[in-house]
């Protein structure tokens, strides 16, 4: 059953100059949930408690009038609220809508037809709006089939819009007015600080997320997803130290791969209950034909980005097989690498000697970000994207806070305006999806706030982030078990692979990692999403796959008929 709430208004601003319907059209699944405030109908999604819903709006009551409502007070209150969340406010005279500072839930509005359509999904919008094939935004499809999502507020339709990371709306009788209250600046650095004094000041910054963590869950069982990697193991080792006893890691992938030995040894030594859920090619490729897997990408279909299917796979196991409590808090270890500085390009800085140019970090986040597809990176496509990334750059203000001595940050700035916040959060759908509960709390404020401020040689390789770990040791599991190392499995195939690799030594490593990629990636890979493509479409491939978001991109187009 939809939720549809309309209201007549007149609006000039940005859209026409004549009478106008606004709406909101909410699904109201997936953490949803309806209230009203004296003037308020509002419906907020996150993790915040009803204490603290009743704290915020009665703030907001006191900052607003039927006729004149100030815009920057509720932007204020917004940007004070610590955790995960979207809202959407209607009064009789306006609609509010914000997401959070990294957008982990998201908001998406509609203008067409002398219509605003504010909602919490946008094929409902687009179906409201009688939008078709007619409307879908080329450009957009460009910037998918590069990268696997869009920036800004772009999607695939014209006039149909999601909400930014830090970004709110307010839609009033005169206006629709577009602004970011909040945007990750790790240009506020603070110099003058040694090292050691970082590094105590991170620590503090870890006891306070992971408090605000074990409150947040109040008693419900906590559930890892553990790598091999830093990120995962930081808060399983900082839940032990606080002596959380209902936590429960888990890994996946190819049996017997490195993260999953790792990770057992590590949530064994800290007494944690741990699951090995392994994985192959043939059982990736029957999910990814399932009818569990179509629903779950037509559910959360945005057209901002492709769906997240990192694992999906394992969270569906996960639940079919009634492993963990329903009511359980998964938590990830997203983003810990990119804040820390793990994505900060040190030959950049070093081969520039600190001042480095804009079109230097330009180039270095195309070829990561923008590359899924090689024969796609033409140069027309190319400044395509790049007048594109610069509006946005422009439109968030960015530009006005760079210079010289702060290149790196730029760059940092785009990411998490673009990939982290419009791709990776996506994973919390997979959560979402079986309705387990999630937090965050490496995308904290706490983090967010420290990280800004860091100079950046304590960020490059991220050398503060690695010795505070190790410095602190929390569980005894940062010194005597390896990070992210990698081994080949089976080993059948490792030792072909070993020695046909021989044979390549005459026509140079490019010529091999091309071979590697085409004939021995699509089984080697440790979560076996390669299998949502077919073998024979990586074998003969021509156009020059990156990894398997580029079939995860090429499938998500081509199920909509668009191509480039």
């Amino acid at each position: 059953m939809w939720n549809i709430l309309e209201f007549q208004m007149a609006h000039g601003g940005l859209v026409a100059n004549s009478e106008n319907n606004f709406s909101v059209l909410m699904r109201c699944k997936f953490g949803w949930k309806e209230y009203n405030y004296d003037r308020l109908d509002i419906w907020i999604n996150g993790s915040l408690t009803k204490a603290k819903v009743d704290l915020i709006f009665k703030s907001i009551l006191k900052n607003i009038s039927n006729a004149n409502t100030d815009y920057s007070s509720i932007n204020e209150i917004v940007n004070s609220i610590k955790g995960s969340f979207a809202l959407i406010i209607r009064s009789e005279q306006w609609i509010y809508a914000a997401c959070d500072k990294v957008k982990s839930i998201p908001v998406s509005f509609v203008i067409v037809n002398n219509k605003i359509i504010v909602g919490d999904y946008a094929p409902l919008l687009v179906e409201n709006a009688n939008l078709n094939k007619k409307n879908i935004d080329k450009f957009a499809v460009l910037q998918i089939a590069m990268s696997g999502y869009c920036f800004g507020n772009r999607t695939l339709y014209n006039n149909v819009y999601q909400l930014a990371a830090g970004q709110s709306i307010m839609v009033n009788a005169n206006s629709v007015i577009r602004d970011y209250y909040y945007t990750y600046s790790p240009w506020k650095i603070k110099e003058n600080i040694s090292k050691s004094k970082w590094v105590n000041k991170f620590s503090e910054v870890c006891w306070a997320a992971i408090d605000e963590l074990i409150e947040s869950a109040d008693g419900r069982q906590i559930v890892i997803p553990l790598s091999a990697g830093n990120d995962s193991r930081l808060i399983a080792s900082l839940l032990h130290e606080k002596k959380v006893k209902d936590v429960v890691c888990f890994s996946y992938g190819k049996k017997n791969n490195f993260e999953i030995q790792t990770a057992e040894l590590i949530s064994k030594k800290l007494g944690y209950q741990w699951l090995g859920i392994s994985c192959n090619v043939n059982s990736q490729r029957v999910f990814f034909q399932s009818t569990v897997y179509k629903e779950y990408v037509d559910t959360f279909e945005s057209y901002n980005s492709i769906p997240a299917v990192h694992d999906i796979s394992v969270i569906s196991n996960i639940y079919e097989n009634n492993l963990i409590s329903q009511d359980s808090i998964i938590v990830n270890g997203s983003t810990g690498d990119f804040i820390s500085g793990g994505h900060i390009n040190a030959n950049i800085l070093s081969n520039t000697n600190i001042n480095s140019t804009m079109d230097d970090y330009i180039s270095y986040f195309l070829d990561k970000h923008y590359s899924l597809w090689n024969n796609l990176r033409t140069n027309e496509n190319d400044k395509k994207i790049i007048d594109g990334l610069l509006s946005v750059v422009a439109d968030r203000g960015i530009s006005k806070t760079i210079n010289s001595d702060n290149m790196y940050s730029f760059y940092e700035t785009i990411e998490y305006a673009g990939r982290q916040t419009q791709y990776v959060i996506n994973q919390q759908r997979a959560y979402d999806f079986f309705g387990y509960g999630w937090r965050l709390p490496l995308w904290s404020d706490y983090f967010l706030d420290f990280w800004e401020q860091v100079p950046v040689q304590y960020k490059v390789n991220q050398n503060l982030y690695i010795d505070t770990l190790k410095k602190n040791n929390w569980g005894k599991v940062w010194l005597d078990y390896p990070v992210n190392m990698e081994n080949v499995t089976p080993v059948s195939l490792k030792v072909l692979r070993n020695f046909i690799k021989l044979f390549f030594t005459p026509f140079g490593r490019d010529n091999w990692h091309d071979f590697d990629k085409r004939v021995f990636q699509y089984w080697t890979y440790i979560s076996c999403n390669t299998a949502v493509s077919s073998y024979n479409k990586v074998l003969f491939d021509s156009r020059g796959y990156r990894n398997y978001i580029s079939w995860v991109t090429d499938q998500y187009l081509k199920g909509k008929d668009l191509e480039i």
